[in-house]
């Protein structure tokens, strides 16, 4: 367990060892062929019709499944299917497929939690089975929403287990680049025993104890597992071996998980719950570069580039800056790299840098990635993502923007095109 969570003691933390549960190795059969899927519609109290995919199984527990602001990966619908092989019935859903609205983040939001609610009332009735709710990333909030305002519209229940959640997203939007995210209400207003899997490669990571520390304002039944060298266990697109090894142990690591939250039940229901319902929380993804209102002061640094040669940030200034944190898992990144090398070459000849910084990757991952994609300016290792960190970087790409004084005016947390007629002018207008 890493020392940063230290302060963190008096919570009950767990770690799951690899004695205790064994690894499960990933079979060559499409699960498909093995286990059969199927489609059960569940009526809402407002009648609306929930599609959900199901994966039957035997045993005495169900694990609802709720999407995040994306389609499920193949990897989720392996995983589901191997659970099921280990006796866990699965239910998974996608509410923008069954309420007709766009996949984003915004959506999971605002999304009404009294939809999850009945979801729960209804997978007890239907197999009068221990409930456990899942998501990942923004599936988070709808799964917290509706566990907490089901457990206020039914005291005295306890069918419904916990949550298993994976690297969840809580905030209220993607903050302006520099700016320290804000949490959702329900963070620190949840009372169900919840178990986290946290990537320690995703973009928010280093947020991790400030989100431990908002959900033990309420709730004294939380526990972890830090997944080091993982960006998302269910991302096709994280071919790190540590990635592709969690993904193989989850159908055995699961089911002592859900032992675990199934052993609370001492816990206490919320105390007044009710959705925030006013507040329509909209995304800050800039789509223009902003004026920086964070730390104008950039941070200094030492690392290697993408030919081993170590790099020193401690001046910036006398020259127009750009730096740039990006990871090669990120299609937004990969997209800009190119008027990136546009902007470089028109700004030839002037006191002008450009630099990237690639999040906790290895040497071979961006070895391999160069040899594949034209990249015309330096490219730094944060191996450790310890520098963005520093840099408050929550969101990939992010980029900042620093004058000849040193300091940092301008900055994006979005992918655009950087050798625009308007960026080149914005930048010019820094000499």
């Amino acid at each position: 367990m890493s020392t940063s969570f230290s302060w963190l003691s008096s919570l009950n933390l767990i770690l799951l060892p690899t004695l205790l549960i064994s690894i499960c190795s990933v079979a060559n059969a499409d699960p498909r062929e093995r286990v059969s899927e199927l489609e059960l519609v569940i009526e809402a109290q407002d009648q609306t019709e929930m599609i959900v995919s199901h994966y039957p199984a035997q045993g005495d527990t169900l694990i609802i499944w709720v999407g995040s602001s994306y389609n499920f990966s193949k990897r989720a619908y392996k995983t589901a299917h191997r659970l099921a092989e280990n006796n866990i019935e699965i239910w998974q859903i996608d509410f923008a497929e069954v309420l007709f609205e766009p996949k984003t983040s915004n959506f999971m939001r605002n999304l009404d939690a009294q939809y999850v609610a009945d979801l729960i009332s209804a997978a007890y009735k239907k197999t009068n089975k221990k409930i456990v709710l899942m998501a990942r990333a923004y599936g988070a909030i709808p799964v917290m929403r509706g566990a907490t305002l089901w457990q206020q519209q039914n005291p005295g229940e306890s069918y419904l287990s916990g949550t298993i959640l994976f690297s969840p997203d809580f905030f209220t939007a993607i903050p302006e680049l520099g700016l320290d995210p804000e949490y959702l209400p329900i963070t620190s207003q949840t009372t169900i025993p919840t178990f986290i899997f946290q990537g320690g490669r995703r973009g928010t990571a280093w947020q991790f104890p400030r989100l431990l520390k908002a959900l033990s304002t309420s709730n004294q039944h939380i526990y972890y597992q830090y997944m080091p060298g993982v960006a998302g266990v269910f991302y096709r697109n994280d071919h790190n071996p540590a990635a592709t090894e969690m993904f193989n142990r989850l159908p055995t690591y699961l089911p002592g998980v859900i032992g675990l939250l199934q052993s609370n039940t001492d816990y206490l229901p919320p105390n007044n719950y009710q959705q925030d319902k006013n507040t329509q929380y909209q995304t800050l993804l800039n789509s223009k570069i902003k004026v920086f209102k964070g730390n104008s002061i950039p941070p200094a640094f030492t690392l290697k580039d993408s030919s081993n040669k170590t790099i020193t940030m401690d001046n910036f200034k006398n020259q127009i800056t750009v730096v740039n944190f990006w990871a090669t898992w990120c299609p937004p990144c990969v997209e800009e790299i190119p008027s990136l090398n546009r902007l470089r070459q028109k700004m030839k000849g002037k006191p002008f840098e450009l630099i990237s910084i690639n999040y906790a990757e290895s040497s071979q991952t961006i070895d391999q990635f160069l040899k594949r994609i034209n990249v015309e300016f330096p490219v730094l290792l944060d191996k450790d993502g310890s520098v963005s960190t520093e840099w408050n970087v929550v969101a990939f790409p992010s980029t900042f923007v620093i004058g000849l004084d040193g300091k940092i005016h301008y900055g994006i947390n979005a992918a655009i095109r950087w050798d625009s007629t308007e960026v080149i002018k914005l930048l010019n207008s820094l000499y």
